[in-house]
């Protein structure tokens, strides 16, 4: 019978516990990587989910818009005076717009400035659409077009300029509206562009809270299904 020395089992026991430390340590190394790597395909999944969702709506309003004519409208108003052009510029300047260089167009009525702002938004003039839309949001006692869906758009359009605490202020309103079955999905949307925004800034915390938030208050939501999507 073969006699083994202290210092012989000693190196086997060694040798046999790394071995278990080493395959430990490889389980939640995969562990982790498959965890990152399902995280980022679920905001690939979203980002090109909500890339859809942005050019149906474009498409929809495409159809509206056909035949409007708008452009012509805008052609014909334009500015009389250098006097005009100063008090136009400190108005927006009191918006936070002072730079954005397009202005709006006098003698059309809000409706009309409505459809020129959505023609503006489907044809990816964005900055043309930010000022108008910023204008019929925030103007007037009633503030018709103050609505979740209209809040939405500017906080997409912004969102679009990069201006991303704007972005956040017109999302942060939707939120504010009551919740309803005519905001509810607006809602949705909001707090999953609150999320992307936060991902921009790379606050891992916001982004959680946000998702929370979504999962929490629109479990069945096509929202939730593109996050949850793998």
């Amino acid at each position: 019978m073969q006699s083994w020395s202290f210092y012989q089992i000693f190196f086997i026991l060694l040798v046999s516990l790394g071995g278990t430390f080493l395959e430990k340590e490889e389980t939640v190394t995969a562990f982790l990587n498959a965890w990152i790597e399902r995280y980022q395909e679920a905001w690939k999944s979203a980002r090109n989910k909500l890339s859809y969702l942005e050019n149906r709506e474009r498409e929809n309003l495409q159809l509206r818009l056909e035949n409007a004519q708008l452009r012509i409208q805008l052609e014909t108003s334009q500015y009389k005076s250098d006097s005009e052009m100063a008090q136009r510029n400190a108005l927006n300047a009191q918006k936070g717009m002072s730079y954005f260089r397009y202005k709006i167009p006098d003698k059309l009525a809000p409706l009309q400035l409505y459809h020129l702002s959505l023609y503006y938004f489907t044809h990816r003039e964005y900055e043309k659409a930010a000022v108008i839309f910023t204008h019929l949001t925030e103007e007037g006692k009633k503030k018709v077009y103050r609505t979740a869906k209209n809040l939405l758009i500017a906080g997409l359009i912004y969102y679009k300029l990069k201006k991303y605490t704007q972005a956040d202020a017109y999302f942060e309103a939707v939120l504010g509206l009551p919740s309803n079955f005519e905001t509810v999905r607006y809602q949705a949307q909001a707090r999953l562009w609150k999320a992307l925004i936060a991902q921009v800034f790379k606050n891992l915390t916001q982004v959680q809270y946000w998702l929370n938030q979504l999962m929490i208050h629109h479990p069945r939501s096509q929202e939730v299904k593109w996050v949850n999507h793998q």
